[in-house]
């Protein structure tokens, strides 16, 4: 009977041992496996199947992970090449519920965006000084605007307003010199403080009598302005809180009210 080294069974023990390790590490998930860098943030990737709607690159949108672990905030472009931008409603698996401050400040290359309703927030200057900008589509579930967020679009003609819009800060619009029409649809409340300060070119703005202020200067420098439509009757606008010169104290403006005289 043949007895065996008890080296070469030490070595067949210490290969076998090897083989399942590698083996397990092999169907070990990595660490960013869910495409959020480990810590919650990303600078984008390859589309999955949790990533819902958006335009065609727009699964590449850097975004961060919200404390309550089911949301997320846009933070940038990351590396989503699109100039026609859908924002989705998921990113990997994460409900997208608001574009971050300053988040596409400056995207000379945006000509629209389109953002969903399950964006309830733009955050200050989220798309500030996009100067090619010629669309901006905001489905109804919007509910706030922060400080500068569109402002500085240039090449923006035309806005409607959701009706789900109850904040609107300071300066939102300012200085879109290209502005003509704003349409506010009824549900909004508010119009912020100097809003529409500088759109120099507006001259047609539809307020519907949801709104319960309007805020100061939020129509200073709106040489252009022709015709104001509000949704109420003629005693519901004069009660209207109005902040300090609403109106840059224009002259030749007409307001017409759609509840009749």
């Amino acid at each position: 009977m043949k007895r065996h080294s008890p080296l070469i069974f030490l070595l067949a023990v210490l290969l076998l041992c090897t083989a399942l390790l590698l083996t397990s590490c092999g169907e070990a998930p990595s660490p960013d496996a869910d495409g959020d860098g480990g810590d919650g943030t990303t600078d984008g990737g390859t589309t999955d199947q949790s990533t819902q709607g958006g335009s065609e690159t727009a699964h590449l949108l850097a975004y961060t992970v919200n404390e309550d672990e089911t949301t997320c905030t846009v933070t940038g472009m990351g590396t989503c090449t699109d100039t026609e931008l859908e924002i989705p409603t998921k990113l990997s698996g994460y409900t997208v519920t608001a574009i971050g401050d300053h988040a596409f400040f400056e995207c000379q290359g945006l000509t629209s965006v389109k953002v969903p309703g399950c964006v309830t927030t733009l955050e200050d200057g989220a798309f500030a000084s996009c100067s090619s900008l010629t669309s901006v589509t905001l489905e109804n579930g919007v509910a706030s605007l922060g400080r500068f967020a569109f402002s500085g679009c240039t090449s923006l003609t035309s806005i409607t307003l959701p009706g789900s819009i109850t904040e609107m800060e300071d300066h939102a619009f300012s200085s879109c010199s290209a502005l003509t029409v704003v349409t506010l649809q009824d549900g909004v409340t508010c119009i912020g403080d100097r809003a529409f300060f500088s759109c120099r070119a507006l001259t047609f703005i539809a307020i519907p009598k949801s709104v319960t202020r309007i805020g100061e200067r939020a129509f200073h420098f709106c040489m252009a302005l022709t015709d104001i439509y509000f949704g109420g009757v003629v005693t519901e606008w004069e009660e209207l809180p109005k902040g300090d010169i609403w109106d840059g104290r224009l002259e030749g403006y007409t307001v017409h009210f759609g509840g009749g005289q």
